[in-house]
């Protein structure tokens, strides 16, 4: 997965790219965004599933041109039924980029596992 946060503004960070790469076929992509000093997050939860493999697609769109505040957390889940899914979870930070965290899903659950 691929995330390129643009220019720091007084409101926050903007978002100028997120790509989720290598997608196996017959899973879904879930992405959520919290914000707990302001509801500043442009949605809360959205998802789509993918009949066939897809070598990447970008989610850029959901933020449209809204900057995240600082302590903003925005989790990308990529699972399916048939193998271990993914979760990246980025958090943006008063300065600097945003903090990613990657961990491992088991099959059919969204427990974390070792990876």
């Amino acid at each position: 997965m691929s995330v390129t946060f643009g220019a720091r503004t007084p409101l926050g960070l903007r978002v100028r790219k997120l790509l989720v790469s290598g997608i196996p076929a017959g899973s879904t992509v879930v992405v959520t965004c919290t914000s707990k000093p302001r509801a500043r997050c442009p949605f809360v939860t959205r998802s789509r599933a993918f009949t066939t493999a897809r070598t990447s697609f970008s989610f850029r769109g959901l933020f449209g041109d809204r900057p995240l505040p600082t302590g903003t957390v925005v989790t990308v889940t990529v699972s399916d039924e048939a193998s271990r899914g993914r979760r990246v979870t980025l958090r943006t930070l008063s300065r600097g980029p945003a903090r990613r965290t990657d961990a491992c899903l088991a099959r059919g659950t969204t427990r974390t596992t070792t990876c």
